[in-house]
């Protein structure tokens, strides 16, 4: 859970018999937060970009 997985990954993920299939879908997820990150970080330097120019024209 303190990866950001939910009760239902972690079922299904303990019902896993096969390693190889387990660290697939560990890596399924991780991308999954990879791409939040990156969706928020762009959220971000919008924002960067508003501040940035609303600063400008008050000067």
């Amino acid at each position: 859970m303190d990866a950001g997985c939910s009760a239902d990954f972690i079922k299904a993920y303990a019902a896993l018999n096969k390693p190889s299939v387990q660290i697939r879908r560990l890596r399924e997820h991780r991308r999954v937060l990879l791409s939040a990150i990156h969706d928020t970080q762009n959220k971000l330097d919008c924002l960067d970009y508003l501040i940035y120019t609303k600063r400008k024209q008050t000067h």
